[in-house]
């Protein structure tokens, strides 16, 4: 290989742990986020991404459930009303109309944590 060859790989090899680097920090960053989040009211909209997460809004507000403890096998539907505390990553769901209610008790170790 010549210098020039080798130049180019070094500099790929660079950019590309740059970018992970800044796609981990971006991600902890979100997740810590999405702790402090608090809402208790009903779901006005919800949406799934390609990825089945669901994307939900509450008092005004969406919020992306892929940062917290959530179970992706049960559909959020609007109207359900959804609580999560400050501090936890934990969800409550609690259907309309029924007031069967669903509780994601398991918790999660954020990295950095």
């Amino acid at each position: 290989m010549d210098f020039k060859n080798n130049y180019s790989v070094l500099l790929l090899f660079v950019v590309v742990i740059i970018l992970i680097f800044f796609g981990l920090y971006k991600r902890k960053s979100i997740a810590e986020k999405a702790v402090r989040w608090h809402f208790n009211g009903p779901v006005e909209n919800v949406r799934y991404d390609v990825k089945r997460y669901p994307w939900v809004v509450i008092n005004g507000t969406e919020f992306n459930l892929y940062y917290t403890v959530w179970d992706f096998n049960v559909k959020i539907n609007k109207g359900d009303t959804l609580i999560k505390d400050t501090g936890d990553t934990r969800i409550k769901l609690i259907r309309q109309g029924t007031h069967d209610t669903i509780s994601f008790n398991k918790r999660i170790n954020l990295a950095g944590r």
